[in-house]
């Protein structure tokens, strides 16, 4: 959001208008003291100016205070041990083990600083329990905090992002020798090409005998045989594995031929529709956008 004209008062932009025969339009909210910051403007502000004539002044100084402050302790983030902040989709993460050794007064602080960088205004009632999910909590555990946002533990990281957006992509089949689509906010391509020699399993470039494939998020039971491995393995473990937080999984797409699982791109490829090196096989990239 841009706010241009903060830096000049309203008697300012009042005579700006004015002069050049601007249109003007009051909001009627801006004078009702119902809302709490026209309250603090109408009613408050007015009486600490007859007190103490120079609280603008005060005020803006403080504010620029406050803003180097906030600005400072941003910076700290990036140099305290350990703590290494990361941007998540739709947040921040930072090692819970860091932020968990701290003493309170600093812990907190910093976990304000941390849901600033996100985007997100947190106060100390909030981050205190941000902390006590970080003290007591177990991975995969999260809060709720209101206003679109949570937190999460997941995989020794405390995590501050938005709330999922309810996902919405179902079964889609990969039709014909060649295409592209997309499937939530994955990008899949798929097309004629030369089996490799070898295959890497955790890949998000799979190559598969000539199948009809579809796309779809995995499902409780759902199992897979692991490419140059053992035995079935449930995809939930090998998601938990791959250290894919449980928020994410089920956006995560899993290709199937009927029944059988046989791909999670960059997760594990199995052992299902391996074609011979060098035999035309149908090659599938799958990207994050």
């Amino acid at each position: 959001v841009v706010r241009p004209l903060l830096p000049f008062c309203r008697a300012e932009l009042t005579r700006y208008a004015r002069e050049r025969d601007l249109p003007v339009w009051t909001d009627p909210a801006n004078g009702d003291p119902v809302h709490l910051r026209s309250w603090l403007r109408c009613n408050v502000l007015p009486a600490l100016r007859e007190r103490l004539p120079r609280v603008d002044a005060r005020l803006r100084r403080l504010g620029s205070h406050a803003a180097r402050e906030r600005e400072a302790w941003d910076r700290v983030l990036d140099l305290l041990p350990g703590l290494d902040p990361r941007a998540e989709d739709g947040g921040i993460s930072v090692a819970a083990a860091a932020v968990g050794a701290y003493d309170s007064p600093l812990a907190q602080t910093v976990m304000v600083a941390i849901a600033r960088r996100a985007g997100f205004a947190m106060g100390p009632t909030r981050a205190a329990r941000v902390l006590r999910l970080v003290t007591v909590g177990a991975s995969g555990r999260e809060v709720a905090l209101g206003g679109g946002w949570r937190a999460e533990l997941v995989f020794g990281r405390v995590r501050i992002v938005r709330d999922a957006v309810p996902f919405a992509a179902g079964v889609l089949t990969l039709a014909g020798r060649r295409g592209e689509m997309a499937w939530g906010e994955w990008r899949i391509v798929w097309r004629p090409d030369a089996a490799p020699p070898r295959q890497e399993r955790a890949a998000r470039t799979a190559w598969f005998d000539p199948r009809t494939l579809m796309v779809r998020p995995w499902m409780p039971g759902d199992k897979l045989r692991p490419l140059a491995g053992a035995g079935r393995r449930p995809v939930v473990r090998c998601f938990q594995e791959a250290r894919v937080p449980r928020r994410s999984r089920g956006e995560w797409p899993v290709l199937a031929a009927g029944d059988l699982v046989v791909w999670i791109p960059g997760v594990c490829r199995s052992d299902a529709l391996l074609p011979p090196a060098g035999a035309e096989a149908l090659r599938v990239d799958v990207e994050h956008a």
